[in-house]
């Protein structure tokens, strides 16, 4: 389902020139938030990874992300 601008303004109660000072398209809108996610789970996985557990305690904290 593809939302216009308008529409994705509206929902979340900001100007289509505010988005645009944000985002050239709703392409970079899209990749900005898979970046945010990548980002967000890669931080968890390291996070993860560093704690001093055992090698099954890893694997089930990443798997529960």
């Amino acid at each position: 389902m593809r939302l216009p601008v308008q529409q994705i303004t509206e929902h979340c109660g900001i100007s289509k020139g505010a988005f645009y000072l944000s985002f050239k398209s709703k392409d970079e809108l899209i990749i900005a938030i898979i970046d945010y996610f990548v980002k967000n789970v890669t931080s968890n996985i390291e996070l993860s990874v560093d704690k001093q557990q055992t090698t099954q305690d890893k694997l089930a904290s990443l798997l529960t992300l």
